[in-house]
């Protein structure tokens, strides 16, 4: 237990009055400048032994002793990941001539914080409007998982011929992993030592860099083996992340069982609201509020969870200004498969 400066010095008063029959511990006497003096060095020690001793417990460390802590366990920190897709790109009228747009061409966000560079040449030809273009982040973080739809500008010296660019899928990008949930995943990875159950491969598939979530299905295609599907946050996982998942999967699976790994499958979300908004209020920047706050719900959501009507009214309730929410499409709930995730855009997402 950790000791303060006033328990300490009574301690001292206490050893040196019985001991030495001393007894004269009067503000500004000299024995006790001396006894005070000890022990304000004494709580400086205790301080730092406690913060010492809380690295070696796991829900007292942080930063680099939780490291280590959890490395002497098998146990590894989720790096991040950069996210990566498919950005098109493009011009307002037919291209009059054929336009390379080559490998580690960038482009950026309204702001310039956040940039995308291409990963192959890629040519749009003459008559072409548009191309998409695999794109990836260049540094790692869920920020990097922008809307589909969000405007990017070319960065450096700008392309010839080329107007503009916007996200068409984006996902797999992943932020460090904080101590927290770090700590969270400690009984999870108890329970995968055994490997070969169900828990065990899904910790083992979650824990790679880039997968969001994970569901796995039972003698599917057939008896004798599973499925399992990877969420990356935008459900268009690449062959890299499921190579990944794969080669991981090899020390977890029973012995002879065979599987699958596979992406989630993506689902287009629609919805039509009316918005009526309170007197006195920007009709457009609420109906603008609620549709921003609609899209963040949707494409935060897991795989296989699925759309109540009933939240999208209270979501949309939830927005300063909004008095009330008519939900014109869909008619019904929106029930998902387990391996089933949405998603959803500001076009497919109508507020009137």
């Amino acid at each position: 237990m950790f000791k303060t400066f006033k328990d300490i010095l009574t301690n001292l008063f206490e050893y040196v009055g019985e001991n030495k029959k001393i007894t004269d511990f009067n503000v500004g006497s000299v024995l006790r400048t001396i006894l005070e003096a000890v022990a304000a060095v004494s709580e400086e020690l205790w301080y730092n032994l406690q913060l010492f001793v809380s690295k070696f417990f796991l829900n007292t460390s942080s930063g680099e002793w939780l490291d280590r802590r959890l490395n002497d366990l098998g146990m590894e920190r989720k790096a991040g990941s950069a996210a990566y897709g498919l950005i098109t790109i493009g011009r307002d009228s037919p291209s009059p001539i054929s336009i390379l747009i080559s490998a580690g061409t960038i482009f950026q966000n309204e702001t310039g914080e956040l940039q995308y560079t291409t990963q192959a040449d890629t040519l749009l030809n003459i008559g072409e409007v548009s191309i998409d273009v695999q794109a990836q982040a260049v540094a790692v973080g869920s920020n990097y998982n922008l809307l589909s739809g969000t405007v990017l500008k070319q960065s450096g010296i700008a392309i010839s011929g080329i107007e503009w660019g916007k996200i068409k899928l984006m996902g797999g990008g992943e932020d460090i992993e904080d101590d927290t949930d770090f700590k969270n995943r400690v009984p999870d990875y108890f329970d995968s030592l055994s490997r070969g159950t169900a828990s065990a491969i899904v910790y083992a598939a979650s824990a790679v860099k880039g997968v969001e979530s994970v569901t796995i299905k039972e003698n599917v295609p057939s008896k004798g083996w599973f499925t399992i599907y990877i969420d990356d946050g935008s459900g268009v996982a690449n062959q890299t992340l499921l190579q990944s998942v794969r080669a991981v999967l090899e020390d977890y699976r029973a012995f002879t069982v065979q599987y699958i790994v596979d992406t989630a499958k993506l689902a287009d979300f629609t919805t039509h609201l009316q918005v009526i908004t309170k007197a006195d209020v920007n009709d457009e920047a609420v109906k603008a509020a609620v549709q921003e706050a609609i899209i963040a719900y949707v494409n935060a959501l897991k795989m296989g969870q699925s759309v109540y009507l009933a939240d999208l009214i209270y979501l949309a309730r939830g927005v300063e200004g909004a008095e009330n929410v008519r939900i014109l499409a869909p008619t019904n709930d929106v029930m998902l498969a387990e391996d089933q995730l949405l998603r959803t855009s500001p076009e497919e997402v109508v507020i009137e």
